[in-house]
């Protein structure tokens, strides 16, 4: 008796043993790409009538492509924040691009600096410049975060050059950032793309590119309705923007195929928002919209022999996903660390999925225009949405007042929309399905009741930052616009 007291002690101390190691990692390295304002359904993959991304488009036929992933706001700071940290903004702080991502966050590259693996971020973005003092570079190091000041082909140019010379040649495990600040505003394309994309346009938005970009903010302010072939032309000069990213991601994946440390890597390639190119209220940007449009993103994670290639994953997956997933294929799951606000990630695991062995569970993204919200407490502009039905709710009735400010966006109080059949939101079906509103705004208020409801400290703006700012249609914008501009009655 007493010996099989003994082995079944063995037995379980054995167990707890085997259950307490690391578990294996299914990738030895990381290369995350990111691109700024890349609407999804602008790419060839995501059925983009113009393709100009075929290698993102082969990217996704090598790996598992995420129809239905959502960030939940279309602006850089907080989405990447969210992404970094499993966190909404509401719980991480940070509400829009004027605010400091808070040093007590423990966001991926800590993360992985904690685990031994070399980092690198090479950044085109202005917004996520260091050098603003918005916090974005914790856990890289010194000079291991390098901005290339709205400069694509440089960071491309760097990236490669560190991939096929530096990247998995040394004992560490590697993890590499790049963000690619196109397709944003400005738009510059090359005007032989845009001709081959809508040969022979003679209208109002050809000409220098400061004409257009002046343009397309009058559209917005004056309320103008572009004709079917203005609005295909500026479609065209998007997608010339979404092309010469395309060129840059083809320039990296080539640069890992040659480091020979391919096989071994998860790449991961996402957009921090769209754009909502006048699908709503005349409006060419995104900060100020909800909508599908701008929170659509999209996510392709590759790795070749153990992610299935040529996937597609319907399931509705959101951005706080990425993290808690990287996580676990890097084997690194369950990380904790005593001076974080709170050890909690949002997000679910998506290993599985990714391994083709597993489902997504149903969930529905969550979405906020959080600085809107008097007090921030209450809901505010908010979004829900799953494979099929999209809920917008403003029940303090604001106007979002994100630059252009003299333009005008308004957001019903509440409507619903039918994914399957309008997927740019367009016809509200509130009142024809009365049973699918009251569900969502019932779990709509349950999930903001949970949020921590953090105000992470503002960015003190240069002038240098302010010019920045300017040129690229965020200056003036923030809590106080917000709260003293309301939709009228």
């Amino acid at each position: 008796m007493r010996s099989s007291r003994l082995l079944a002690v063995v037995a379980l101390a054995t167990a707890l043993t085997t259950c307490s190691k690391p578990p294996t990692p299914t990738a030895k390295h990381l290369l995350l790409i990111s691109v700024d304002t890349l609407r999804a359904d602008r790419l060839g993959c995501y059925g983009g009538p113009n393709r100009p991304s075929p290698e993102i488009d082969r990217l996704a036929s090598e790996g598992v492509r995420f129809s239905n992933a959502y960030v939940p706001r279309g602006m850089t700071l907080p989405s990447m924040a969210t992404f970094f940290t499993s966190k909404y903004p509401a719980d991480h702080g940070v509400y829009d691009n004027e605010h400091q991502v808070s040093h007590a966050e423990w966001m991926l590259a800590e993360r992985l600096a904690d685990s031994g693996f070399r980092r690198l971020a090479v950044n085109s973005s202005d917004i996520l410049d260091p050098a603003r003092k918005n916090q974005i570079d914790q856990g890289y190091g010194d000079k291991a975060y390098i901005p290339t000041r709205g400069d694509d082909r440089k960071a491309a140019r760097l990236a490669s050059e560190f991939l096929r010379k530096e990247f998995g040649k040394g004992p560490k495990r590697e993890y590499l950032w790049v963000h690619f600040m196109s397709p944003h505003k400005n738009y510059e394309p090359p005007r032989e793309i845009v001709e081959r994309f809508d040969p022979g346009y003679s209208g109002k938005y050809d000409g220098p590119s400061y004409d257009f970009n002046n343009r397309i903010d009058e559209t917005y302010i004056q309320k103008l309705e572009l004709s079917e072939a203005d609005r295909k032309h500026v479609l065209a000069i998007y997608d010339g923007e979404v092309n010469v990213v395309d060129n840059c991601v083809k320039e990296l994946l080539a640069a890992l195929d040659a480091s020979g440390a391919a096989a071994d890597t998860l790449v991961v390639f996402v957009a921090d928002h769209g754009e909502e190119l006048f699908t709503h209220q005349s409006y060419p940007y995104h900060g100020n919209s909800p909508y599908r449009s701008v929170t659509h993103i999209p996510f392709i994670a590759r790795q070749p022999g153990k992610i299935p290639a040529g996937r597609t994953v319907d399931e509705v997956i959101e951005s706080i996903d990425f993290l808690p997933t990287v996580l676990e294929w890097l084997g690194l799951p369950g990380m904790k660390r005593a001076d974080t606000p709170s050890n909690e990630l949002r997000g679910r695991d998506l290993s599985p999925v990714l391994r083709g062995d597993g489902v997504v569970l149903a969930a529905r993204a969550l979405g906020r225009i959080d600085d809107c919200a008097e007090p921030w407490e209450s809901l505010g502009i908010a979004t829900l949405r799953d494979r099929q039905w999209s809920l917008v709710v403003n029940r303090d009735g604001f106007c979002p007042a994100y630059p252009p400010e003299t333009g005008s966006y308004e957001v019903p109080p509440l409507a619903l929309y039918d994914l399957t059949k309008d997927p740019d939101e367009q016809n509200d079906v509130a009142a024809a399905h009365p049973d699918v509103v009251k569900d969502m705004v019932s779990e709509l208020d349950a999930r903001v009741k949970r949020f921590r409801f953090q105000t992470a400290d503002k960015i003190e703006k240069t002038a240098e930052d302010k010019a920045v700012l300017t040129q690229q249609g965020y200056i003036g914008a923030g809590t106080e616009i917000f709260k003293r501009r309301r939709c009228a009655k």
